[in-house]
């Protein structure tokens, strides 16, 4: 039974080298502005992880690096996990919203390690969202053609339109009275 244990614990700690911590996962945008989201990863040994997302409405979506290479060597930055020291290596996803509303992105990331000929995958999964504020082009030109006379019935334009009548009633009372007299 000890053997057992042994070997799972073992084989887990084998498989599941990489670790990794998403920094932000609620951001908001414009449209066709750029949305940057970062994951963190680390490892003490070398591993090429893998991308791959799913995304519920239109967008430009670009993984930098994809695939990463992860290296204990290579350095952006440390992090302390049980009293060891960690190089990390910064993955950052951007989207650009090509509509308003709600995006959710899906982005999964995996590694094939094979530990005493055993072909195991360890995939991780990740969730964000990217709400999108602002008018759709095809909102606006909608507007636009929907109502085309708006200004009319804004009161400073008949105020406008008013004070003009007036201005012009005063000038012509007061060439009458001008040419009578």
């Amino acid at each position: 039974m000890i053997f057992i244990v042994f070997f799972v614990f073992f084989l887990f700690s084998q498989v599941f080298g990489f670790g990794c911590i998403q920094t932000k996962n609620q951001l908001k945008a414009g449209i066709n502005q750029t949305a940057i989201f970062e994951i963190i990863f680390w490892s003490d040994k070398e591993e090429e992880i893998l991308f791959s997302y799913e995304i519920n409405k239109p967008a430009e979506v670009m993984i930098i690096p994809n695939p990463l290479t992860l290296s204990p060597n290579k350095k952006e930055g440390e992090i302390v996990i049980g009293g060891k020291i960690y190089n990390v290596t910064k993955v950052k996803i951007l989207v650009i919203p090509r509509e308003s509303g709600k995006y959710e992105i899906n982005l999964t990331t995996s590694t094939q390690v094979q530990p005493k000929g055993i072909n195991v995958v360890d995939e991780r999964k990740f969730s964000f969202v990217l709400d999108v504020e602002g008018k759709n082009f095809e909102d606006v030109e909608e507007e636009k053609i929907n109502q085309p006379f708006q200004f009319l019935h804004s009161p400073n334009f008949i105020r406008e339109i008013l004070t003009a009548f007036a201005l012009i009633l005063i000038i012509l009372v007061s060439f009458i009275i001008y040419k009578i007299s």
